[in-house]
């Protein structure tokens, strides 16, 4: 095992524990801890001393399903410890790293009041740009930098950006969660398999996991979005899979409106596969919405597997983003 520059890996639940095993880092926790009136105030588990002047990676995740007070909580959480971390009164840690594996708010990436589209700074209007909100959040804290993983709101490839916006800047190493899907389905897949995606801007996605994977892109579908929660599809425009295993790939699973209608556009499919890097899917008043729509598309075998990364806590997150995590450390230190 080789042990890298990161000294400690901070977080609650078995998946940073694992990380930091991964890493060769010592491994602390922090919890959720509420007053009795139910105000918030976590609890960074570690004695002062071990952590002052060192480096220290919080790797911390969302659970499906995904409610509004989960997402609350968990970046409450997330700044609170961050900002416990970088006080030279209490921790002073000498550096505060962030892993987001999945970039929550990320799909709030238009500026409603000068995006170029008049659909977008109408929908959006009175909103504010919602990943920059937790950028700025995170910089005050004096975090290093983030890592994550096919943030929504840059999907076109990897690599790193500075933010500078309100203090001394933050990294933001954006990683491809496409890797552990590859890893995934990597031997388990027939060479004429077919991967697809469900709408153009998964069309790189569902091509590198192709290439990962050994099998056979095809250009998928093109959706129209509705609302935010429902898209159409051209139903004059199906695919025909000939017979063949298809694998469905896309970055998020919010609603499931656009898989289920992927899978409804295709013809004389064999087996088929849905796969998402971010497995949000949240508990939607609906039945045929979110975490239930996925389960009776199980239980239903109108599909024969469901498979997500674990960059959110899920029952479907079987390929492990873990070893590109502790790689990324191997190699920027």
């Amino acid at each position: 095992m080789v042990v890298v520059e990161m000294e400690f890996v901070l977080g609650c639940d078995s998946f940073a524990k694992m990380l930091a095993v991964e890493m060769g880092c010592q491994f602390r926790e922090f919890r959720e801890e509420y007053y009795p009136d139910g105000e918030p105030c976590p609890r960074v588990l570690a004695d002062y001393e071990e952590l002052t002047g060192r480096d220290v990676l919080v790797a911390s995740r969302l659970k499906s399903p995904v409610t509004s007070f989960g997402i609350l909580s968990y970046l409450h959480t997330l700044n609170r410890v961050t900002s416990c971390l970088s006080d030279e009164h209490l921790y002073g840690a000498g550096s505060v790293d962030v892993l987001l594996p999945y970039f929550v708010l990320g799909r709030q990436d238009h500026n409603p009041r000068t995006d170029k589209s008049e659909f977008v700074r109408s929908r959006d209007k009175g909103k504010d740009v919602g990943y920059m909100s937790i950028l700025r959040d995170l910089e005050a804290r004096c975090v290093r930098r983030l890592l994550t993983f096919t943030p929504h709101f840059d999907r076109s490839g990897e690599g790193s950006q500075l933010y500078h916006e309100v203090g001394p800047g933050i990294e933001v190493y954006r990683l491809l969660g496409v890797h552990a899907l590859g890893r995934h389905f990597k031997d388990r897949l027939n060479p004429d398999t077919i991967i697809i995606n469900p709408d153009m801007g998964a069309g790189k996605l569902a091509a590198e996991l192709a290439d990962l994977t050994g099998t056979k892109f095809r250009e998928g579908l093109e959706k129209k979005r509705v609302t935010d929660r429902e898209v159409e599809f051209d139903k004059k425009k199906t695919l025909d899979a000939e017979d063949r295993d298809v694998v469905v790939v896309d970055d998020i699973a919010s609603s499931g409106s656009t898989l289920v209608g992927a899978v409804d556009m295709l013809e004389n499919p064999g087996t088929i596969s849905l796969t998402v890097v971010h497995a949000v899917l949240p508990e939607l008043s609906r039945p045929d919405r979110g975490f239930s729509l996925v389960r009776s598309l199980l239980a239903q075998k109108r599909i024969s597997e469901f498979v997500a990364t674990d960059t959110i806590e899920s029952e479907y997150s079987r390929a492990s983003i873990i070893p590109d995590v502790a790689n990324f450390y191997r190699t920027h230190g």
